[in-house]
């Protein structure tokens, strides 16, 4: 009778430790989950502010292209005239 008391201990115990591995890798799991979440939202957060400055750094350049090609062209037409 002991002995079977001891093996229906023994199985629960081992039972026990298995639910309690596959808790921690569930969870594991889930944590793995919400880190590549995490990555994926901060990867398209980044990409958008490199479009941002990207299109920004186009306005800029456009601006400086602008005001340089009028002063250029106003400096032709001093020397001309």
């Amino acid at each position: 009778m002991v002995s079977a008391v001891n093996a229906s201990l023994s199985c629960f115990r081992r039972v026990a430790e298995m639910l309690k591995l596959r808790e921690l890798f569930i969870t594991d799991q889930q944590r793995s989950v919400a880190k590549a979440t995490g990555t994926i939202e901060d990867i398209q957060r980044d990409l958008q502010a490199v479009r941002d400055d990207v299109s920004r750094l186009s306005r800029e350049v456009t601006n400086l292209l602008s005001v340089t090609g009028s002063k250029a062209l106003r400096e032709v037409k001093e020397q001309i005239t």
